[in-house]
């Protein structure tokens, strides 16, 4: 068995192809109760409470954790803050919710029962962000897809779909008031399983080189 963790879940769509994979096990959180009827399983909590974040995913995965080959943690943190298309971005973003995602990151990274279960993680956020993400993570993003900039450990994501190269975050006129943020910020499906596709081939490299 693998693990997703999906911070900042939204409408799942970073989680969304391995929510139809078999060895895959989805742990998406978000703490809009409007979101709960659209994302199957999604454990409504705030990652602000990182002590009860860590308590949730701990409880989800150390039954399991002889089963566990990898852990994939993928947050993103919203986005209104940084955005350059906001006119009222502010002149210092409020950085406590990626402060709060960097640290549950870092507890299953270097956890004495999650660090063998080669964890991998990713930060999402737009082109506004790189100033301060690149500061509080400590490191440069390492790749661009449209308007989505990434942070951290996963492979490249070679997305199927190349027209997702110029995608514009969602809609802002689809679904109800409530949801379109969301909309907005969805991952495409193409790059969701761009990054499957990415793992499996990674995995496959280290079975060959391990018979080896």
């Amino acid at each position: 068995m693998k693990v997703f963790i999906d911070l900042f879940c939204g409408l799942g769509g970073a989680s969304a192809a391995f929510r139809q994979h078999p060895k895959w096990k989805v742990i998406a959180i978000d703490n809009n109760p409007d979101l709960v009827p659209h994302v199957h399983g999604m454990v409504l909590a705030d990652v602000h409470d990182t002590d009860n974040i860590k308590s949730i995913i701990a409880a989800l995965l150390f039954e399991h954790t002889d089963e566990i080959e990898q852990i994939v943690v993928w947050a993103s943190p919203p986005c209104t803050e940084f955005s350059l298309a906001n006119p009222n971005r502010p002149d210092e973003p409020d950085l406590s919710l990626l402060m709060a995602a960097k640290d549950i990151i870092e507890w299953i990274v270097t956890g004495e029962d999650t660090s063998l279960m080669n964890p991998l993680w990713a930060v999402e956020n737009v082109k506004g962000a790189i100033e301060w993400f690149n500061e509080e993570l400590e490191e440069a993003w390492h790749q661009r897809i449209g308007p989505f900039y990434l942070w951290g450990t996963i492979p490249w994501i070679d997305f199927r779909d190349r027209k997702d190269g110029e995608h514009r975050k969602g809609d802002s006129n689809k679904g109800s008031r409530a949801l379109r943020p969301n909309l907005r910020a969805l991952v495409p499906f193409s790059v969701s399983q761009g990054l499957l596709d990415s793992l499996e081939h990674q995995t496959s490299i280290l079975d060959f080189c391990e018979k080896f």
